[in-house]
């Protein structure tokens, strides 16, 4: 699998969906070699805004929470482009929705190349703020789109892979396919 090129980023503040026009997301399931995800997307399966790895029911509540006023659909499509996410054969338009240093630090995770780790300091300093480690874990912990936005990439500054949304086990697994552990 090769590295994935991503399209533009749009950024949207947490509560900017709620003052422009209904949202519509298309969301499907899929397996994956590393397990089941969910993903949502707005614009005909476009621009990807929702990734969550799960093992045993797709967790549309964390969907509805990440997107509480948009009107969800489920699209048996959408496993088609998780497939293809996760064969490197397509890029997809991001939307990111959160605070404005939550963006800052996802932005800087879409820099940590593949087969490469950062820890929690080099985000901090990646975005000019230094002392705000813990700020920057929570924002990793925040990340809407797993694997794409690579919050897998970021261990602990010993090198320990440390905590991951959808489980360290996963998380090894995902570092190790990308030549990084």
């Amino acid at each position: 699998m090769g590295e994935i090129a991503l399209a533009p980023v749009r950024k949207i503040g947490p509560n900017a969906h709620k003052q422009g026009p209904p949202v519509v997301l298309e969301y499907g399931t899929a397996p994956t070699k590393f397990g089941n995800c969910l993903a949502a997307f707005q614009a005909h399966g476009n621009t990807l805004c929702f990734l969550k790895f799960y093992d045993g029911e797709p967790p549309l509540g964390s969907l509805r929470q990440a997107w509480p006023n948009a009107t969800l659909h489920n699209d048996l499509l959408i496993s088609s482009n998780i497939e293809k996410l996760f064969e490197g054969t397509v890029s997809y338009n991001l939307l990111l929705k959160g605070t404005d240093f939550e963006v800052e630090v996802w932005e800087a995770l879409l820099r940590v190349k593949k087969g490469k780790t950062a820890s929690y300091e080099d985000i901090a300093k990646a975005v000019g703020r230094p002392k705000a480690v813990r700020a920057v874990g929570r924002a990793v912990g925040k990340n809407p789109i797993a694997y794409v936005v690579p919050c897998h990439r970021v261990i602990k500054k010993n090198g320990a892979v440390y905590k991951y949304a959808s489980g360290a086990e996963r998380k090894k697994r995902l570092l190790e396919d990308e030549g990084a552990i």
